[in-house]
């Protein structure tokens, strides 16, 4: 089963602390592990990444996305065809971001 440890990482975990450091290992796509300060976690069997000191925190919810409205036109003057990579471009960019959940608040038909 593929691991991945996450070393000299600063953990914000979304409980209203200040990011601190530490690591997390990750058993495929779940937090099996975290550690806090200077103690370390197992590094036999898993897929070691150092991600310089960069913070981790847990995933961000856009809860108000109106991912299919893609500039000033008016969304029915777009044929679906021309639309749709465009609201998968405005996908991506929001991914990419770092948010992992979008609530869409109206949508293109």
């Amino acid at each position: 089963m593929p691991k991945t440890l996450f070393t000299n990482v600063r953990i914000l975990d979304g409980m209203g602390q200040s990011a601190t450091p530490g690591e997390i290992l990750v058993k495929r796509n779940g937090i099996q592990s975290v550690s806090k300060g200077r103690k370390k976690l197992p590094h036999e069997g898993a897929s070691v990444v150092n991600d310089g000191g960069a913070t981790l925190m847990p995933e961000l919810v856009n809860s108000h996305c109106h991912m299919s409205y893609t500039g000033p036109e008016s969304m029915g003057d777009i044929p679906v065809e021309e639309h749709m990579p465009l609201t998968m471009r405005q996908a991506k960019t929001i991914i990419d971001h770092g948010f992992t959940a979008a609530i869409s608040a109206a949508a293109a038909e």
